[in-house]
């Protein structure tokens, strides 16, 4: 029965992320930091119209904040801060796909996120010897918001959510 328990868990969990990603994952979603994936989307229209050697790879976001000298941006730039490879795959899928299909690239990062629970699920069980226990702690993370907001995020804190699981 316990088996039956982790699969379950990891079942429903994926279940309810992709129920998600259907219903409303072609736009960006103000919980998951909507602010994020604004940016995110505006990266993957230029990457479909430009190409992705355009800026070397690097997502053109739109403007927001302020420049290097403290002016406020009033012109989309190129993000330089952190790895670009979220904005790469929605960027691929809105070339190959179209809006369309944005929903699809919530689906990475979930897939991620659950094999990471269930990796830390058997870690937890090998550890401690109770397979009882680590069902109980993969059902009681399933409730923990970060983990349910960012793992249907198409921006990088549902990629990091995932690895930081199999990381644990």
């Amino acid at each position: 029965w316990q088996r039956a328990w982790f699969w379950t868990v990891l079942a429903v969990f994926w279940a309810a992320g992709f129920q998600f990603a259907i219903s409303h994952g072609n736009r960006d979603f103000h919980r998951t930091d909507g602010a994020t994936e604004q940016m995110l989307l505006h990266a993957a229209d230029t990457y479909a119209r430009d190409g992705f050697l355009k800026n070397h790879l690097l997502p053109e976001y739109p403007a927001f904040g302020f420049d290097e000298n403290g002016v406020s941006r009033d012109k989309p730039f190129v993000y330089t801060h952190y790895f670009p490879g979220p904005a790469w795959v929605l960027g691929f899928i809105v070339k190959y796909f179209g809006k369309d299909g944005i929903w699809t690239s919530r689906l990475i990062p979930l897939s991620l996120n659950v094999f990471g629970l269930g990796f830390l699920g058997l870690e937890f069980a090998a550890l401690t010897g109770s397979s009882v226990l680590a069902c109980l702690l993969m059902t009681l993370l399933t409730f923990a918001r970060g983990l349910t907001i960012f793992s249907i995020s198409f921006a990088g804190h549902g990629y990091v959510m995932g690895i930081f699981l199999v990381m644990f």
